[in-house]
């Protein structure tokens, strides 16, 4: 199950982030702008449900207001170890960026409907791990 919470005043404290998402029990992603938020989803091909939406104001007890959401189900695989030569990445997958042992790098995503699949460059792989400007990319991202 994929969860985004939403700190609506303010940021989670000392990292700065606005959206959190989490996939099981993990922290997985987050984003400091909802650009960074709808780059995330529109990767991914999910979708919030709405009926899974709910408003916290944690107001009184001095923490502010936060959205929680649940998006629709969908298998997601991270494919760990990542590729060593683009021949390993589908075809009809399509690239995006993300990060990868600290750095923005191209990644290709695999959307087949109820299941996403990552290819990401092992970064000990020369030939197709290579770095772009952090900051640039934090910018075009959010």
């Amino acid at each position: 199950m994929i969860n985004i919470t939403v700190y609506l005043d303010g940021q989670t404290k000392g990292m700065g982030y606005k959206y959190i998402i989490t996939k099981g029990c993990t922290s997985w992603r987050a984003y400091r702008t909802a650009k960074g938020l709808k780059y995330f989803l529109d990767n991914f091909g999910l979708k919030i449900n709405p009926a899974h939406t709910q408003l916290h104001d944690y107001r009184e007890i001095g923490h502010g207001r936060v959205i929680t959401m649940i998006c629709d189900e969908k298998i997601i695989d991270d494919g760990f170890g990542g590729f060593w030569d683009i021949s390993e990445v589908p075809k009809e997958a399509k690239p995006y960026y993300d990060v990868v042992n600290a750095e923005y790098v191209q990644c290709y995503i695999l959307d087949e409907g109820h299941k996403v699949t990552t290819y990401k460059p092992n970064p000990n792989a020369k030939e197709v791990y290579k770095p772009l400007d952090y900051t640039a990319m934090a910018k075009l991202i959010g």
